[in-house]
């Protein structure tokens, strides 16, 4: 039953509604002694009149109370025992949660904002997990805002609440951001909030979860069967060094994401902090052009009068001139060509960027190429992925290149 605004629970006057969510609703209010404003969190009366509900509900409050760290919400007040009710007050962070900044923020926010705000939430989950707790509900609606001093900072609440309630209904409500193992009913740990934390990076930066928003039948079915999707699908001015980084956050097996929060913050910040790569030449350099015209009187001309019709914006000739220019020790020039080719729409470029790569032993950069051309509907392409992957030992991610789709 819902309580009304003016009411008192514990000695906390509910001022405002803030909002609800499977284990409680959420209010505003004041604290009685020192005037402070805090948050008031109403667990739902079905809950609170279940015993065993009610005592799993308040083992989970003892484990979050003993959680000390910037990026956790500490709890500052909660229910005695006797207390027909069972509540708990946080402080009231202005900032909003990352939900609503995505309200505010529907194409995504700056890579740079997203990077330090996983970044906080990492370390809270960290923290957690060395002391053997999980939160199980990584979402932006529990990742809250704080505009510390010079710069926000992002701060983690209701822990441990879903892990120990364990799968309720409630537990599939926020589908986009469960990782396949809740699905499958298999042990959480640390690794199923590192993918959840992983979705809503993924959101901030594209303004859309990996598998969707509204069709939860699609969300499961990505969840559990669909290679990490890329965020440059959705925003094509991101590093496409983002993708392998994704491919391994939202690793299907546990054991192949990253191991730890930091670790997974690092990887993101070597790809966004990084410097980012050269123009494009608008033409070749004048001593290949020279080199190529002088190797074009043994060849019949065939490298010169290449060059003339890639400059020209044919993309089968861009593609050839690649080749010509790999044979001739021109390994920058070739990737160059390549992406024109790619631009200008040439069906197979990516595939043999992705070969070219391979062969050089870029092999981070080949996997982004490869899975492009493979999405693309080139699917023959599978296997050089696969045996890119075998030769790393990424044997467990084999059976998910049958699940790349074609679009």
């Amino acid at each position: 039953m819902e309580v009304e605004l003016g009411s008192s629970v514990g000695g906390y006057v509910l001022a405002r509604r803030l909002g609800s969510g499977s284990i409680a609703t959420v209010y505003s209010s004041v604290h009685p002694r020192t005037g402070g404003e805090v948050v008031v969190e109403l667990v739902h009366d079905r809950l609170a009149a279940a015993p065993d509900a009610r005592a799993v509900v308040e083992r989970a409050l003892d484990i979050w109370g003993r959680l000390r760290h910037p990026g956790i919400a500490a709890l500052s007040d909660r229910n005695v025992a006797d207390d027909p009710r069972v509540w708990w007050t946080t402080a009231h962070f202005r900032g909003g949660t990352l939900a609503d900044l995505l309200r505010e923020s529907p194409e995504g926010i700056d890579p740079a904002r997203a990077l330090a705000l996983v970044t906080d939430a990492a370390g809270a989950l960290d923290h957690a997990h060395r002391r053997g707790v999980v939160h199980a509900a990584v979402k932006p609606s529990n990742i809250l805002i704080d505009p510390f001093d010079d710069r926000e900072r992002a701060v983690v609440t209701d822990f441990a609440l879903a892990a120990a309630l364990g799968r309720t209904p409630a537990t599939f409500a926020h589908l986009a951001y469960i990782a396949p193992e809740t699905l499958l009913h298999d042990t959480l740990d640390a690794r199923t909030d590192l993918y959840a934390l992983a979705c809503v990076l993924y959101e901030l930066l594209t303004g859309r979860p990996p598998y969707g928003h509204d069709d939860r039948a699609a969300q499961a079915r990505g969840h559990l069967n669909r290679p990490p999707p890329s965020p440059l699908e959705v925003r094509p001015n991101l590093p496409a060094a983002l993708d392998p980084v994704f491919a391994t956050a939202l690793a299907k097996d546990p054991a192949a994401r990253y191991r730890s929060g930091a670790a997974l913050v690092e990887a993101v910040r070597a790809v966004i902090t990084a410097p980012p790569p050269p123009p494009r030449p608008a033409h070749l350099p004048a001593h290949v052009d020279a080199r190529i015209q002088t190797a074009a009187v043994a060849a019949h001309h065939y490298g010169l009068t290449t060059y003339q019709a890639a400059v020209r914006g044919d993309s089968d000739a861009m593609v050839n001139l690649a080749g010509y220019l790999a044979e001739h020790g021109e390994p920058a020039e070739v990737e160059s060509w390549y992406h024109y080719a790619i631009a200008h729409g040439h069906p197979l470029a990516m595939a043999f960027l992705g070969h070219h790569l391979h062969a050089r032993g870029d092999l981070a950069l080949a996997e982004i190429w490869y899975r492009r051309a493979i999405r693309r509907g080139l699917l023959a392409v599978r296997n050089n992925l696969g045996n890119l992957l075998a030769a790393q030992g990424r044997f467990d991610q084999l059976d998910t290149l049958l699940a790349i789709d074609p679009r």
